[in-house]
Formats: structure tokens, sequence, C-alpha cells
């Protein structure tokens, strides 16, 4: 949690905890854990890594940042510090819109803490909606657009400066009496003019010729609308409750019409808007061309529109704002609404823009949008509302569809949490926002940023929860769960970035895991004590655990199905306060274990590694990550790092652990920018490195390779190249396996370590016919063990040829190999009186085996479209002449190049193949054959009854030879002699 910007948290509290955090981190505590737990007495070869001095030849990994506010790619490392460099939303009070470039121009006004000017209009792309640039302009306040010579008019410390719009470059600076204020365009007469809050006068400029005419009004003028239909201009003056009328033709005064008869001057309202107003009202007047009618604040505190007449100049209705105050409007001219952004809302958290119906001027709704709305502006091309909120540094942006506002543009983004999406191939950022304790300064944010990584581009996504926290993808449904902890909700996002479910948890959750096995979402509720669960498939909490007080961190064990929480209170401090970790069941969700890790009171981010089932743990009190081993909660490890350990990112693949200094917003030093890496092959600390300040979260891109690494307090993403990844290869040897029914063949699993490659590799077997034995199913790669074996056995008892898939797997990393397993069935028929045998051998099912004189006469049955490899081996003596063979299949004769006959010792190996239509008959004749060799008596043939059961493999549609790749290995096995 940010100990500046918790909203729970008093600003005394907010002091005392950093104290206690301080002396903390230089005092050691006892456990007090309770007689379930277990501690660190369980140790077994335990080993401590000290920090090491980073090798001047390690050079840093960062690549480049991605600052992701404006799509800035910067090579390298860039660490600005709330980008002081680089274009910021700071006190945004007014807006204008520019019609012919769609650009929306925002002014920085006063500090209310400081009561200075950060002197800069940023412009923002209306089509995007993202910052394209910034502009110095002293002392920016009222703004006006002239669209004939697409120029922005400031009023600012030297009067007005000129801005164009086209080249987005200050053109000139006009220099007019000290105190300009309120900005408006005549496009009639190509004038501008500028009221003068002290000197109580309206200053007409001629732009062509930069001559300036005075004109005395009422007290207190402020905004000034344009009523283009009677070429009119109306000043409302608030310290004198009226609204002045001047011709624009002659500059002559028309009418002071009352609008308030107990006006308050303006100076005398700050105490009850907190401690100071933003700067006077600029755009607190406005003119409906539907109606011919000005809108205007007439008061502040309590808020009142009022309604002018402009043919009878009389005020024709009120629209009361209750306890709001306003100090913004705008008109819509597609629905005819105005809008009202109110300064102050009756609570200092809330920030509201009241929507007031045109027609029958009421109320119909009040958006909510940042802290502090101050000035505001219609885009009619992409029909939205911007409203400058000046106590949250942020532009909300209102949607006239549906007069929603949940899309805060703020002055920098604050990154937290990162998941990688590989449904759509995009890297999700949660855009968490800045709050701080102080009456007048609060940034908040419901963004989340989608960016995808191979160009750069960061889309901004409406979250519909404020303070995006944490992000976990649901490889299940493809869905993403946003962690909103602001709101205390989690919003489910689908592949398309629509918001299918908004789930609520508690606020002031800090983390949520996804579990592969039940797919169930788990979320930490620190500080009501609870664990959420949302089951994915109604998006609905099906539980609520009360497993301990403080839960923090998460992390899903994959292989032993347990569930870890690291639990630590963050705003107690870690007095008195036992730091430990809890381990549940997957899938009862029952504890299994409760263990303390070193001193209590430190224990905030958590991860696992599948390639060795090791849990680590970062200990923010003795900046270090514990190492346990996931089989029995062991404690077997500690690895120093620099800077304080508080988050942990795993890169699968390349058996890296970032630890980062920064577990949420705010709990890590300000300025902090140092990431470790840590060797989880080796279990030692390999680089220190510098991202940008904060660094907090992070996710590994396959698309890229890269590693992205948020920086809470600089607004960027760190892309930083993991090295060079780990993999390993597998093989089988033999590929090819011969077998006989009943009767086990083996072959060997190698797999092979590639760069420095270890863990505990899984091997499974997929077979389409014989069942499959592998030991040891698992194999463990070391560094001293780069290779290891397996024996995969084989049985089987159906004639065929298979495939034997062998998969190996080591958390994401896995691979396959394939090896053919033919299965023959061999029958033996006496072949004559001479006493030989014959010996038929085939992956077919083999019948009705007969000899007569010459002739071996037998049926091989099959599915129809496949084939089957048929050898007959005869001995040499019932062969008179090679070339006199003749193979019959079906009665009809095989062409002599679709059989081989190869001489093997005393015996000719006839090979050939059949396709299968259905039942085939075989003839092998060895020799000139009487006609009537079909026609004898049955009792000269040697009939071998029975069939043979055979599964075919291998669809064939025509005949092939297929004996050659078997030959070798059928040769040495069924020989006879």
């Amino acid at each position: 949690m940010n100990l500046r910007h918790h909203p729970h948290v008093p600003k005394t509290c907010t002091i005392i905890f950093l104290i206690l955090a301080l002396a903390f981190l230089e005092t050691t505590h006892s456990v007090t854990s309770s007689p379930s737990f277990f501690t660190a007495s369980l140790q077994d070869s335990f080993s401590t890594t000290p920090v090491p001095d980073d090798p001047a030849s390690l050079m840093s990994p960062v690549k480049e940042t991605l600052i992701l506010r404006n799509n800035t790619i910067v090579p390298g490392n860039y660490s600005p510090v709330n980008q002081v460099s680089f274009n910021q939303l700071d006190y945004p009070t007014a807006v204008a819109y520019a019609s012919h470039t769609n650009h929306i121009y925002v002014a920085s006004g006063v500090s209310l803490a400081t009561r200075i000017s950060p002197n800069r209009v940023v412009v923002i792309d209306g089509n995007t909606d993202r910052i394209i640039t910034e502009l110095n302009v002293s002392d920016p306040r009222g703004l006006a657009y002239d669209p004939l010579n697409e120029n922005v008019y400031v009023a600012s410390s030297p009067g007005i400066t000129v801005i164009s719009d086209a080249t987005l470059t200050v053109t000139a600076n006009i220099t007019l009496q000290s105190g300009s204020s309120g900005v408006a365009y005549d496009p009639t007469n190509n004038h501008v003019y500028v009221s003068n809050y002290s000197k109580n006068i309206i200053q007409v400029i001629d732009p062509s010729t930069n001559q300036v005419t005075n004109l005395k009004v009422a007290t207190g003028p402020t905004g000034i609308a344009f009523d283009p239909d009677n070429k009119r201009l109306y000043i409302n003056c608030m310290d004198a409750g009226t609204v002045f009328e001047i011709n624009a033709t002659n500059n002559a005064v028309m009418a002071n019409v009352t609008v308030n008869t107990t006006p308050t001057r303006l100076s005398t309202l700050m105490p009850p808007l907190g401690s100071a107003i933003p700067q006077l009202p600029t755009q607190n007047i406005l003119y409906d061309t539907s109606n011919q009618r000005i809108y205007l604040i007439s008061r502040i505190g309590p808020g009142i529109v009022s309604i002018l007449n402009t043919v009878t100049n009389k005020v024709i209705g009120t629209v009361p704002l209750g306890p709001y105050s306003p100090f913004g409007l705008a008109y819509d001219a597609s629905t005819h609404n105005i809008y009202a952004a109110n300064y102050a809302s009756g609570a200092q958290s809330q920030g509201y823009t009241s929507i007031i119906n045109g027609t029958t001027n009421k109320i119909v709704a009040n958006a909510t949008v940042g802290l502090g709305p101050t000035g505001i502006a219609y885009d009619p091309q992409n029909g939205n509302m911007y409203v400058a909120c000046a106590r949250s540094d942020t532009v909300s942006i209102i949607h006239g569809a549906t007069n929603k506002s949940n899309f805060f543009l703020g002055s920098q983004d604050f990154p937290m949490g990162v998941a990688y999406n590989p449904a759509n191939h995009l890297l999700y950022v949660a855009d968490q926002g800045s709050y701080t304790t102080t009456l007048v300064k609060a940034s908040i944010s419901s963004s989340l940023l989608a960016v995808n990584t191979t160009t750069g581009k960061v889309q901004q996504i409406i979250n519909a929860g404020i303070g995006p926290e944490a992000i976990a993808y649901n490889d299940y449904n493809k869905n993403l769960y946003v962690l909103n902890m602001w709101s205390g909700s989690v919003s489910v996002l689908n592949p398309m970035n629509e918001i299918i479910a908004q789930v609520p948890v508690p606020s002031g959750s800090l983390s949520l895991l996804y579990n592969s096995d039940n797919h169930d979402i788990y979320v930490a509720n620190e500080e009501s004590n609870t664990v959420s669960i949302i089951d994915s498939l109604s998006n609905t909490i099906i539980a609520t655990l009360n497993e301990g007080k403080h839960p923090l961190g998460l992390a899903y064990d994959s292989i032993d199905n347990l569930v870890y929480i690291t639990h630590t209170p963050l705003y107690q401090g870690p007095k008195g306060y036992a730091s430990y970790i809890t381990a549940l069941d997957g899938r009862t969700n029952e504890i299994v274990a409760n263990f303390t890790v070193g001193i209590d009171g430190g224990l905030l981010g958590i991860a696992y590694d599948p390639t060795n089932d090791n849990i680590y743990v970062a200990d923010w009190a003795t900046s270090s990550v514990s190492i346990i081993r996931g089989s029995d909660q062991t404690i077997i490890g500690n690895v120093q790092v620099p800077g304080g350990a508080q988050e942990l990112v795993y890169v699968s693949g390349y058996e890296k652990l970032f630890v980062t200094s920064q577990f949420t917003g705010g709990l890590g030093p300000p300025n902090a920018g140092t990431v470790s890496i840590i060797d989880t092959r080796t279990q030692s600390l390999i680089q220190n490195f510098t991202a940008g300040y904060e660094p907090t979260g992070g996710a590994y891109d396959p698309d890229t390779g890269y590693v992205y690494i948020s920086n809470y307090e600089s607004g960027t993403l760190s892309v930083v190249v993991p090295g060079e990844i780990t993999d390993f290869n597998i093989t089988v040897t033999p590929p090819l396996i011969m077998l006989q029914p009943t009767i086990p063949g083996s072959a060997t699993i190698t797999v092979t370590g590639l760069q420095g490659f270890i863990g505990n590799i899984t091997l499974t077997a997929t077979s389409s016919g014989p069942t499959t034995r592998i030991e040891p199913s698992i194999l463990t790669l070391s560094p001293d063990t780069r290779s290891a074996s397996a024996t995969l056995t084989l049985t089987g008892t159906h004639p065929g040829e298979f495939t034997i898939t062998i998969e190996a797997e080591v958390g994401s990393l896995s691979h396959s190999v394939q090896l053919k397993a033919i299965l023959t069935q061999s029958v033996s028929v006496r072949c004559g009186s001479s006493g030989a045998y014959c010996l038929v051998t085939s992956d077919s099912i083999l019948s009705n085996l007969g000899f007569s004189e010459n002739v071996l006469q037998f049926n091989a049955t099959g599915l129809i479209g496949t084939a089957a490899f048929v050898n007959v081996t005869v001995p040499k003596i019932l062969v008179s002449n090679i070339n006199q063979i003749r193979i019959f299949l079906d009665k009809l004769q095989l062409p002599d190049y679709e059989f081989s006959v190869i001489t093997t010792g005393h015996n000719y190996l006839i090979q050939f193949s059949v396709a299968f239509h259905s039942s085939v008959q075989i003839q092998v004749q060895f020799g000139p054959a009487t006609p009537t060799v079909f026609g004898i008596q049955t009792e000269l043939f040697y009939v071998i009854a029975g069939a043979i059961v055979a599964t075919l493999a291998g669809a064939v549609v025509v005949v092939k030879r297929r004996w050659p790749e078997i030959s070798k290995q059928l040769i040495s096995s069924i020989l006879i002699d």
C-alpha cells in the first residue's frame, strides 16, 4: 500500500508507521506465533548468499524505457522523477477544444499547496486521449480557441500568450496589465477579449495590430461568453453579482444584469473549499445556441447556475447544485445538456460534474470525475467532455452517450502490476494512481494500460474501478482480472478488453492470483484479514477465508497444488505482529501449514519456480530473499539483495528471479531504483541494475523475449533483456522398436540441459497402442548432472504400427519426441513333404494359411484404406528359379517391381505390401503352377485355422513398398534355417 496515499490512514499515523518501519529495519523482534506454526528450525542445507559487488563487465540489461503516458521509447534506462523532463498535468484548471486538429488544451494553474504555477499548457490528442506535447507558458489561466487563424489564446503572466495549433508552438506574447484570467474570441471581428479580475476591466485585443482597448466593467470579472447570434459579449462579474453585456460590434455597454443579490467576494470563499481555491474561475459562463440563453455560475457555494434570457436580459431560472461548488460550465450541442464542474463536492474524496438538461433545466445526473474539477470543454468529434481536475492532477473524460466517466488522464501513470495476455498478445499494466493525505492534493486513477510491446503503443482502457493494483490472466477462460484497491472490486475483462463483470471485494486488497487447477481467482484482503475466492465461471465470490491476519502476497505451487500467502501488517508497524506464511490446499482451501521465515514483520512478495519446486519470499526487513522447498516447506537458502526486497517476478525458461524494491505504491524509498536478479538454478545473486524509480511489478512477454518492469514513481516500463534462455532437449533411441505380442520392448529417453539449464523434468508418454511405462518419470538436471536418462518400456498384444509420443515438461517449457513401434505376428506353415517350413510375418491379421505343391496361400485382413507389410521367408530348396517367384493379390499378379527378394543364408526373404479394401487373398508361387492348384482336394493342404488380431497403423490408399525401413531388424529377428 502507498503510505503516502492510503485513504484510511491519517497523516499522523503515516508518520508514526514510517518511524516504526525505520526502527524495525535496525531491530530484530522475537517470534510470537501460535503453536501451530513451525519455524526455521526445520532448515536443512541452509545457505546465505552475500551481496556481491557488481562486476564492471556486467552491462545494464535495460534495453530501453517506455514512457507510458506519451508512448515515448527512450534508449537504455531513463528515470525521471515525476516525469520532470516530460509532459505533465500539474494542477489542470482550464480546458479548450481546437476543432481543426481535435486537440484539447489544458492549462496548468496554481498549486494549492505552494501557490506556484508549473507554467505549462498540455496538449491532448482527442483521437487517442493521450498527451502529445507540452508548451511553456508563464502562469496560464483562461483559454480560448481561434478557428480562423488556428490559434489558442492563453491568459498568462505577460497578458496573452498565442499558441499556433498547427505547429504546436508559442508564436507571440501580448503584454497586458497584470491579472488576466478569462478569455474569449469573437470570429466576426477577429478580436480577443480578456478579463482582468483585479482591475475590473475587459481588455480588447486586435491580434492583427496587437492594439489593446480597455473597457470598464463591474467588479470581479471572470469568465466571458460570446453570443454569435446577437454579436454580444457577456462577462460574469462574480464579486458584483452581475452579468455585464457588451456589444461586440462597437464595444458599447448594453446592460449590467443582477444575477445574485447577495454576492460574496471570491477571496472569502477559500475556507469552504479547503485551504485555497485553485485560481479564479475562467469558464463559468456559456451561451446556448439552441435556446439563445446564457448559463452562468452565479454562486459558488452553495452552487447555483442562473439562466439569462438574452432577449429580455432577465434571469428566467436557476438550477441549485446543492452542496456542490461549481467552477466551470460547458455545453453539449448534440444533447443540449449543460455540464457543471464542481470543484468542491461536500467531501474531499469525491469529485462530481453535474449534468443539466437544457430543456427542463433539471439535473439529470452527477458524473464522478477526478478531485477538484474546475475547467471543462466539449469535443464534438468524439462526443466527450474533458474536465480539468486540479486536486488529482487529472483530466477526466465524460462519455456523452452514457454521461459516465471512469477514465482519468493523469499527469503521469503510476504503474503497478503487470501481466501478459497470450490470447491477444498485449501486456497489461495496472495504473494505480497516487494519493497524498493532504487536503488539497490527491491523484487517483481507474486506468488499465494495454501495451503493444512490438510498437510501444499504449492504449488506455476503461477499467470501471479506482486504483488498479494487480492483474491476473486466466488461461482457462482467457479473461483478465484486475484488482482495484481503492474502489474494492475486481474487474473482469474479456480478450476484446470489454468489462464483463465487476466483482466486489473489500477495499485495501493488494494482490490476486489465478489457480490453474480449479480456475479460481484468489484475492488477498490485507485490511479486512480475509482471502476472497472468485469462481471464474460465474465471476462471483464463492468463499471468504479467515485464514490469518493481514494477507498480503500470493503465489501458486502448481506441482504440489498449494496456494501460499504471506502475512504482514503494513500499517500498524511491525512490532508485536508476526509475519508468517500460510500454505493452503489448492482444492479444499484448507490450511496445510503455517510457518515463519526469519524475523517477523517483513515478508511481502512471494513467487514460485516450477522448475525446481521452490518458493521464494521477499523479506523487506532483512533485505533478502528466502528459499523454501515446496514439497515440505523447509527453508533451504537465503540470498541477500541491496535496496530492500519487496516484490518478486519469476521468469520461466530463463530461470531468473527479479527482485524489486516496491511491493505497492509508495511503500519503498521514493527514489529507489535497484532491481536484483537471482539465478534460481544456482540460488545466487548474479546482477544488480538500475531501473526507473520505485520498480514494482513485472512480466515476461514471449512475443518479444523481454521482461517488462513497472516503475511506479517514474511512470515507465523498463524493457529488460533477461539473458540467454535456458532450455533442454530430448531424444529417444532407438526411434523404431519391433515388438512381439506380450513381449516387452524398451527404448532410452535422454534429456540434456542447454545454457546451464537445471530443474526437474517430468516425462509422460502417450501411445496409440502398446502400454507404456517410464522409469524414472522425473529426471533432475543440475550443474553436476547435465544429462539424464530414463527407460521407456512398451508392451503390446495386437499387431500393427503405432506412434508413441514422449512429453518432457518443466514449468512453461515442454518438448516432445516420437518413436514408432511395430508389433508383428509370425506364423509358420509346413511347405511340402520335404519337412521345410515357410514363415509369414505381417502387421495384419493372417488367416487360412496353407501350402500345395509350390504355392503358399493365406489371407490378410485390415481396415479399408490402410496397408500392411508382408514378409515371407522360404527355404531355397523350394525355389528352383528365383525369377519364377510370383505374387498374386486376389488372383491379380503383383508386378515384379512391387516386391523384392533378398537372399539370406539358406532362405529367400520375399517382401511386399498390401492395400486393404477388405480381406485380401494372397498367393506366393515358387515355380510353375498347375491349372488345378486351387481345385485340388482339401486334404492336400495343411490348414492353419484361427485369426490373429492386429491393429493397423498408417493410412495408405495405394500399394506401397514399406519393407526397406524395417528389413534389417526383421531379418535379424525372423529368419529360420
